[in-house]
């Protein structure tokens, strides 16, 4: 019996394998990886370049995301098994991006993975995003008020929180795209106007971390959307304690120096004993207060305990302070800061 020979029902060749009747070659012909030419389109803000994309707003490399978006269009027009998805963009303009599309896949499974390359058209479309509208329109909607206790904040305690802020932000707007200042005021202390109240709380809580400080939250009704909700603005108030780092305090009647303010930790000195102790914004006592004293500078002349003989280096006077105990550190020769409170001199440590 003769055993008759097949041939594409296309083509006309013989071949090994037929898939329907055709060759590999044929069939893919007729079964493309894609059904429908791909064509797209994208929302990018004309202010920050950051992409619409999944129903938010992202930023990240254009070509990166153009992969994503295309490769979720691949995926709904193919009827088959998709690999692989590569894109290169060959031509770009304001309001179009021509991008060479190539897919490894197969139409069937009884198949070897094949390449087809495809010519994917991309329309922009330009507008401005929500966070760049509130900052344009500079509408806050938190303010993170910092704030000390009966006093102004000092220089450098100003200095240090806007450090503390500048690189917290940073690390928040790898993740929340609204960690932004919209203004920064320097008034009765640090009022930082920001878009959003979780990025105030944040920046709070990396204060507290430096700072031995309270936080408050107070809110303030602003309006009711369209769908009569109301829309609050956030204050988060950070606030320091009545003293700062070289003050002298009083605390249920003995004199402390503030030695060090340092992650949340308040170093005092007890000028009595000349003792050490460490208090935080809860453990301090809510009776202690700031001594308005002025520091002048002394020359050790000499130590006779309890007796320690001073020169003022401002007005050449001699004084005799009477210490109840001498510190390791104070030497005859030696420069030091003393205070006179209520008629009592006070050593203060280096």
């Amino acid at each position: 019996m003769k055993i008759m020979k097949r041939f594409c029902a296309i083509c006309g060749r013989e071949v090994d394998v037929y898939y329907d009747n055709l060759c590999l070659d044929c069939f893919r012909k007729n079964h493309p990886l894609l059904s429908k030419p791909l064509k797209l389109k994208i929302t990018i803000c004309r202010e920050c370049n950051s992409i619409f994309y999944l129903n938010k707003w992202v930023k990240g490399d254009l070509e990166s995301i153009l992969l994503q978006l295309i490769r979720r269009e691949v995926k709904k027009l193919s009827k088959g098994e998709i690999k692989n998805v590569e894109i290169s963009v060959t031509e770009e303009n304001k309001s179009k991006y021509t991008v060479l599309v190539t897919v490894v896949g197969r139409a069937r499974h009884d198949m070897p993975y094949y390449k087809e390359e495809y010519m994917a058209e991309v329309r922009v479309r330009y507008e401005v995003c929500p966070v760049c509208r509130d900052i344009i329109l500079k509408k806050e909607k938190a303010i993170l008020q910092v704030r000390a206790l009966n006093r102004e904040l000092s220089l450098e305690e100003k200095k240090r929180i806007l450090e503390i802020v500048e690189i917290e932000i940073a690390k928040l707007q790898r993740k929340q795209r609204n960690a932004v200042i919209v203004d920064i005021e320097d008034k009765k202390g640090l009022d930082i106007k920001l878009l959003s109240a979780n990025v105030a709380r944040a920046l709070a809580a990396a204060i507290q971390k430096e700072f031995p400080a309270l936080i408050k939250e107070t809110y303030k009704l602003i309006r009711l959307d369209r769908n009569g909700r109301p829309v609050s603005k956030v204050t988060v108030k950070v606030e320091l304690p009545p003293f700062s780092k070289g003050d002298v305090v009083d605390i249920k009647g003995t004199l402390f120096y503030v030695k060090e303010i340092k992650r949340g930790i308040i170093k005092l000195v007890n000028l009595s004993t000349y003792k050490t102790i460490n208090v935080t914004s809860k453990t301090c006592p809510k009776s202690t207060k700031r001594v308005s004293v002025e520091k002048e500078k002394y020359l050790v002349n000499s130590i006779t305990p309890p007796v320690v003989s001073l020169l003022n280096l401002a007005s050449y006077e001699t004084i005799e302070a009477r210490l109840p105990v001498i510190p390791q550190w104070l030497k005859v020769g030696g420069t030091i800061e003393a205070v006179n409170y209520r008629g009592r001199i006070y050593v203060l440590p280096p």
